[in-house]
């Protein structure tokens, strides 16, 4: 659904500049890893730039926040772990985390978030000694977006955007 309404906005009057250049992808296959065909590894959402030059991609990968078990999902294996081990985005240099709040407040999840965040070793959090979680402002529209850096040894740092959107 939201890379419809992200379709819809292009496709509008109110089409913010320079978005017409971009497509919005669902549940796209990503190249690479051992697994062929319907098996592929999919990411939740990606954005193309679909301009002359180079084609970059921005993907996303979403998860809801409806109990606490949820945030273990969103930080594990299938979730922000996607792109720490380099499963998905491992040539981007930016990429990014929804989470779907279905309970509570949003900024109850941004806390236990971080928390988990800064206690979870395996994550790679960059650089050390710093504030793992920071707050983002990317305008108006995204209030409740978040910002880590993490080290993948083998393909370098990753910047991931996480943004909490409130869906009751």
């Amino acid at each position: 659904m939201l890379v419809e309404k992200m379709r819809e906005v292009v496709k509008g009057r109110l089409c913010p500049r320079n978005a017409e250049h971009f497509s919005f992808h669902d549940d796209p296959p990503l190249k690479g890893g051992r697994r062929l065909g319907k098996r592929r590894p999919r990411v939740d959402i990606a954005i193309e730039r679909a301009a002359p030059g180079p084609r970059p991609w921005f993907q996303f990968e979403a998860k809801r926040l409806k109990t606490p078990r949820h945030v273990a999902a969103f930080l594990g294996r299938d979730g922000l772990g996607c792109f720490v081990s380099g499963r998905y985005g491992a040539d981007l240099r930016d990429v990014g985390m929804l989470g779907y709040v279905q309970a509570r407040k949003v900024s109850e999840w941004a806390f236990e978030i971080e928390q988990r965040l800064e206690s979870g070793r395996s994550l790679h959090l960059m650089p050390t000694g710093a504030p793992a979680w920071k707050a983002r402002v990317l305008g108006s529209a995204l209030p409740d977006t978040f910002h880590s850096m993490h080290d993948r040894a083998r393909h370098g740092l990753v910047n991931v955007f996480h943004t909490l959107f409130r869906c009751y």
